[in-house]
């Protein structure tokens, strides 16, 4: 006894498998363009880097003392504070993909108050610095370790207004799936802030 198919069963049995086989998406998180945000920002802190650098070759034994006047202690306690606040924002993320809209709430607020302490614990660094006489016009180390911390510390104050406005959309909201792109270019963004201040940290307070 024969059998026929059916045209319209075989196609779709054929645009099933071929939907199998397509390879999955390899967009990068965040929204488009983002990435060349991050380029031009990261070639930015690189002409920096190589400014400091050249500068200090001219005048390595004045940078050192200079840069032993810094507090190496209170810049690893930021190291730490800051570090702690991106692996909160990796889990509020995880949280998010999931559904879980409460508890990426709640992760996405502890990485804020990271970053708040962070900015709080540089701005007192900054104060006691000044009265210390860490000033541009004491050495030209402060004027590129004001430069580079003070740029380093608008883009952590930038990333404390984006995670409290994720904060504060998400108040209320029961878990289910919702858009998760906006908030991982946010994380993004939140990692190049650490990236970036753990290439700083060493080159400044630590590297002689």
């Amino acid at each position: 006894m024969s059998h026929t198919v059916h045209p319209s069963a075989t196609a779709t049995d054929g645009d099933a498998l071929r939907a199998d086989a397509r390879p999955p998406d390899r967009r990068m998180p965040g929204l488009e363009g983002f990435w060349l945000f991050v380029l031009g920002d990261l070639a930015v802190f690189t002409v920096l880097f190589a400014a400091y650098l050249l500068a200090r070759s001219d005048d390595v034994a004045g940078f050192t003392e200079a840069q032993g006047e810094l507090d190496v202690v209170l810049g690893g306690v930021n190291t730490v504070v800051l570090l702690t606040s991106s692996a909160a924002v990796v889990v509020a993320l995880r949280h998010l993909r999931a559904g879980r809209v409460a508890a990426a709430r709640g992760w996405t607020l502890v990485g804020l108050a990271g970053g708040v302490a962070f900015a709080v614990l540089k701005v007192l660094e900054y104060v006691r610095g000044w009265s210390d006489g860490h000033t541009p016009s004491a050495h030209d180390f402060f004027t590129y370790y004001l430069s580079l911390t003070g740029l380093h510390l608008g883009h952590v104050v930038a990333g404390c207004l984006l995670l409290a406005l994720f904060a504060w959309r998400w108040r209320g909201l029961p878990d289910r799936v919702v858009p998760t792109s906006g908030f991982a270019t946010v994380a993004v963004y939140w990692h190049v802030v650490d990236l970036l201040w753990l290439l700083i940290f060493p080159l400044i307070y630590v590297a002689r």
